[in-house]
């Protein structure tokens, strides 16, 4: 078979490598469960290293294989029509020209496959430095125009190499960039397939968060959506503290359950049509204190290491030296712990009693951000206000600047989301009317058409991505609520991030914020699970007097006010940033005649892979 490029083939060998590794290792799995109980020794982590752990867990070319039933974050996949791949050649053979391709991760390949490395060339670092002496040595039978020409052309080489190599390390060690993060504690994560995010200080990989250097760790709780339980456990082992007691909950795990003896698991029951458990957190407990994670990923290869994810990362917070534990010791100006209790509380489950208490032994009071939570259930009274957008409207009604209120140009809203969901006839009905009101602090009035803007990526935006269709696997945003709420587009902008290098990746993270007309600065910053819905964020029922929320959420709202102590972050225009938004301002509006990503159409048109997208059934 032909194909266009070595790229093309490699890929496509790939995906069938990848399938007959699955099938090998359930049944090796099968045949050895207890194996996955011990800490292996081969998964040592060092922040030298850290690129090379994650190549080695990301497993099977990026993709999860997880399969889960349909919901609002089901991941479709492309329609890979691409000519099948050359028959595999018997005895190590690599074909008749004896020339293998080379493999597209080259000497950083994380395949373990002996049938791969038989197909595909892998040269070290040694043998690109073996190449160039063999190049050295050819130059004497060369005139002097010609070794001049092959010698500068060596050093570039050599440059480059470097320069690859280069990017895969970070500038400083992770529990350094920890520190310089402070007050605000933002990361975004390193994707894969695009080499601009490497060499970010501001970019973590998921194993960072285990690192031995940030404290020794004593146990441990992960709080997610979706869940891959062996890629999971092969982050923790590359840690070696797979044998730390874990609480996991979640709401779809795959593969099916096995018996870990350090693991709890915990399935948080649905209680509402379209309603899930959305949370994204962790917790660790090290023998230092405590620390919480806040992000937007779920526990899936795929979208730890190739989609935009968010993460706040706390500092640590010490055990309570009196030893006098409550929920009124060691308090932030926040109040970021007696609401981190208050969440808790309300899943209503004896499984997280014990990070009740582990938290109230632990003093917050250097904690900088406030936390917004959303929970199932209809609220009402003085609890209406600890939930969803309302939650939201009281914190910056009460702390954002009072001038705010009558500057002669107003501020806009920015929503930047993975998903939407149903929000009504117009855009008066609850997306200005309930929630840009909450954004802006009650300051806007409900009535008007609201100033406010929805980043989410168009289908150009997918197209072209680092994964071209599958980029869209984490957008499932579908055409029939599309075409219930067409008004909603010319609120819409497209997804681009320039500034950070990740145009190409495909944003499963959800923020929110309101800038100034100049995008200079912004009155706050938001970072959370909940995407732009109402099942999220909630609807106001019975005149205003009751909230109505289907999921659980959790994301963290930053203030100047506890952050810098001023009265709104400096954005890069401004030139002395304190922040910087995972996309790029000015906003670009979506074109005549685009449409956003929508999950279930099938597109025609072939992405940079080239291939179509078939909608999932």
């Amino acid at each position: 078979m032909a194909y266009k490029s070595d790229e093309e083939m490699a890929r496509r060998l790939q995906r069938e490598f990848d399938e007959e590794a699955r099938r090998a290792e359930e049944a090796e799995d099968s045949a050895a469960e207890w194996s996955l109980l011990m800490p292996h020794s081969s998964h040592k982590m060092s922040d030298s290293s850290e690129e090379e752990e994650m190549m080695k867990i990301r497993g099977r070319g990026g993709r999860s294989d997880v399969s889960f039933s349909p919901c609002a974050d089901s991941r479709p996949g492309p329609s890979h029509k691409s000519p099948q791949g050359p028959q595999r050649q018997e005895d190590g053979q690599a074909g008749t020209s004896g020339a293998k391709p080379p493999c597209r991760y080259g000497s950083s390949c994380y395949r373990k496959n002996p049938q791969h490395h038989l197909e595909f060339s892998h040269p070290t670092e040694g043998d690109e430095e073996d190449e160039d002496d063999e190049d050295e040595g050819s130059e004497d039978e060369e005139d002097g125009e010609g070794r001049e020409s092959r010698k500068r052309k060596g050093e570039e080489e050599t440059q480059a190499k470097k320069k690859r190599r280069t990017m895969q390390r970070p500038s400083k060690p992770f529990i350094d960039r920890l520190a310089d993060s402070q007050p605000f504690g933002l990361f975004l994560n390193k994707c894969y397939s695009v080499e601009g995010t490497y060499n970010d200080s501001s970019c973590l990989v998921l194993n960072d968060l285990l690192n031995p250097a940030l404290g020794k760790l004593v146990e441990s709780a992960q709080l997610t959506f979706l869940v891959d339980l062996k890629f999971l456990m092969e982050v923790y082992e590359s840690a070696n503290v797979a044998d730390k007691p874990l609480l996991l909950v979640y709401g779809e795990i795959c593969p099916t359950k096995k018996i870990y003896r350090n693991i709890t698991f915990y399935k948080v029951p649905v209680r509402y049509r379209y309603g899930r458990h959305h949370t994204k957190a962790m917790f660790f407990l090290y023998e230092t204190g405590m620390r919480i994670v806040i992000h937007t990923s779920n526990l899936l290869s795929n979208d730890c290491f190739e989609k935009t994810q968010g993460y706040w990362v706390s500092p640590v917070f010490p055990k309570i030296e009196n030893g006098e534990a409550g929920i009124s010791q060691g308090e932030s100006p926040t109040g970021f712990k007696r609401d981190l209790l208050e969440y808790l509380d309300a899943y209503q489950s004896t499984h997280l009693q014990h990070w009740v208490d582990l938290v109230e032994m632990h003093d917050f009071s250097e904690c900088r951000a406030v936390l917004v939570a959303s929970v199932p259930g209809y609220h009402t009274k003085e609890m209406k206000d600890e939930w969803g957008h309302i939650k939201i409207k009281r914190i910056l009604s009460e702390h954002l600047d009072p001038s705010l209120e009558s500057v002669e140009e107003q501020p806009y809203s920015i929503v930047q989301c993975s998903s939407i969901g149903s929000l009504g006839k117009d855009a008066k009905e609850w997306l200005g009317k309930e929630l840009h009101h909450s954004l802006s602090g009650g300051y806007t009035d409900t009535d008007a058409n609201p100033k406010i803007c929805v980043v989410y990526p168009n289908e150009e935006d997918v197209r072209n991505s680092s994964e071209g269709w599958e980029g869209g696997s984490c957008l499932p945003y579908r055409s029939d609520v599309d075409n219930k709420q067409r008004w909603l587009r010319r609120y819409m902008r497209c997804w681009r991030s320039e500034g950070r290098q990740r145009s190409r990746s495909m944003p499963h993270i959800k923020t929110y914020t309101q800038v100034t007309p100049d995008h200079k600065h912004a009155y706050y910053f938001m970072l959370t699970s909940a995407n732009l819905s109402k099942a999220a964020w909630g609807v106001l029922q019975k005149k205003g007097d009751q909230l109505f929320i289907r999921a659980f959420e959790l994301g963290v709202l930053l203030l100047p006010k506890f952050v810098t102590g001023g009265t709104k972050f400096r954005l890069p225009l401004s030139g002395d940033p304190d922040i910087t938004l995972p996309y790029d301002l000015p906003l670009t509006p979506y074109s005549p005649n685009t449409r956003p990503w929508l999950s279930d159409l099938e597109k025609k048109k072939r992405d940079v892979m080239g291939n179509t997208y078939k909608a999932p059934q």
